[in-house]
């Protein structure tokens, strides 16, 4: 009897043992696996500066609805004026913005740019409104953290984070950003929260599916149409004391788009452009 006692105790001192020397075997260094050094360069920070960035910049985001089209807009001047692409108003004969607080107001569409795809619309809310700055550089920002704001399944104020790829012949910038339908006439965002794109379309597989890729209308496209039409737009205002509507029925072409794209307004998933 002592003996069989004896020796489940010395089966019980070596299995004590073993798990002693595994634990220690655990906690030291396979000098076989990579040693990861943390670099003071990157941090999380990069990419939480963008959507608190955007955070900020929501109230200053609307809602567009154009007929059956859904799509985003920045306010660029506190009277009511918004920036948005052309082809989520293009054609529509009725406008309602909506504001964050789900305030509606009707829209007039008073400059449009077919070939940067860019409109500006004007609200009267009774009241003057928060704005988003454009951006002083217009030089693309390479590899940087930007944001998008938009209204994807007509969900306003969604916030969506990524990075400038490159710049396209057309001017346009390539983003590896997911973007949705709605969010077409959106704000692109830096750091700063100033605005730097507008949202224009994604680039689709062959079988129609969202790679993740988009394309948004550059600052420099964005500031020359702002500044061409700024003057006018306040100068009807000073003569008229009301920003005089620009009927697109008849001056402006029906159709304008690019390769392999889709635009990002609500209704027109199956638009593909011809050019």
């Amino acid at each position: 009897m002592l003996m069989m006692l004896a020796r489940w105790i010395f089966v019980g001192v070596l299995l004590l043992l073993a798990r002693h020397l595994s634990l220690i075997a655990a906690s030291l260094p396979d000098s076989s696996a990579p040693t990861i050094v943390p670099d003071d360069r990157v941090s999380s920070k990069s990419w939480t500066e963008p959507r608190d960035a955007c955070q900020s910049a929501k109230p200053a985001v609307v809602t567009i609805y154009a007929g059956r089209e859904i799509g985003a807009g920045s306010i660029i001047d506190a009277d009511g004026i918004v920036i948005t692409s052309h082809h989520v108003v293009r054609g529509a004969r009725q406008i309602w913005v909506k504001l964050l607080d789900g305030d509606r107001h009707r829209g007039q569409i008073i400059a449009a740019d077919t070939e940067n795809d860019l409109a500006l619309v004007h609200l009267d809310a009774g009241a003057r409104l928060p704005t988003l700055p454009l951006a002083h550089s217009v030089t693309q920002p390479s590899n940087e953290s930007v944001c998008a704001i938009g209204s994807p399944l007509n969900q306003p104020g969604v916030v969506t984070t990524g990075t400038v790829m490159g710049t396209r012949e057309n001017g346009d910038w390539q983003l590896n950003l997911f973007l949705q339908p709605g969010n077409s006439g959106g704000p692109l965002l830096n750091q700063q929260g100033e605005l730097i794109g507008v949202a224009r379309s994604i680039w689709e597989s062959s079988t129609g599916e969202n790679t993740g890729i988009s394309f948004a209308t550059s600052l420099a496209s964005v500031r020359r149409f702002v500044q061409q039409h700024q003057l006018n737009v306040r100068r009807d205002r000073d003569s008229t004391h009301a920003v005089q509507p620009l009927s697109l029925f008849n001056s402006l072409p029906a159709t304008d788009g690019f390769n392999a794209q889709r635009f990002l307004n609500q209704a027109d998933s199956n638009s593909r452009s011809k050019q």
